[in-house]
């Protein structure tokens, strides 16, 4: 209808479902995708695809090749990774968070949590339409309406509290723009149109 559009994505999705079920020790208030050990030596968005690769292959040579194979087919060949480098790096994320290697190169953990992460979009996107309200589905993110944006957010925080029921007060998803939600700026005033 010519409305701008906003996209609301769950900032590191699968990492953050992990954590709150395996590791309630560990505050979910944090960004998985940064590493104060590879500052300077691989950019958040890399180390975002690295950490899928990671999840969905079984080993690390195969994580590095697939990776290697993403970089290539971006054309980001200057951002592909030797085994000696791929295999510091893998050290750093293992010393920093040695808790998300039980999740990384684990298919039926990495299921679980797709289906979890599945399910909650699902149940949100039901409420929408529900309500009549225009949105797209695409895995852990929603586009709407930017009239529609804060009726969206109290939506995902409602599933998050009854999916999230029992956790610690810690890694509950009660407050929401401070936990599992996050908008991404550089995508929150999106330019297309529904």
């Amino acid at each position: 209808n010519g409305e701008q559009t906003i996209s609301i994505d769950i900032k590191s999705t699968l990492l953050q479902l992990y954590v709150l079920n395996y590791h309630k020790d560990v505050p979910n208030k944090q960004d998985f995708y940064e590493y104060e050990g590879l500052k300077g030596i691989i950019d958040r968005d890399h180390i975002k695809l690295l950490s899928q690769c990671l999840n969905y292959n079984e080993t690390l040579s195969k994580a590095l090749v697939s990776y290697n194979n993403s970089c290539f087919t971006n054309l980001d060949c200057s951002h592909s990774l030797k085994k000696d480098d791929f295999n510091k790096i893998i050290e750093t994320m293992r010393e920093e968070r040695p808790y998300l290697f039980g999740l990384f190169m684990n298919t039926d953990t990495n299921k679980q949590m797709i289906h979890q992460e599945s399910c909650f979009i699902q149940e949100v996107s039901s409420k929408l339409m529900d309500l009549g309200i225009s949105h797209i589905l695409n895995f852990d993110a929603i586009y709407t309406t930017k009239s529609n944006f804060t009726e969206t957010l109290n939506l995902f925080e409602e599933v998050s509290t009854k999916k999230t029921k029992g956790f610690e007060e810690t890694n509950s998803l009660k407050v929401l723009g401070e936990l599992l939600m996050h908008l991404r700026k550089e995508r929150s005033m999106s330019l297309l149109m529904l």
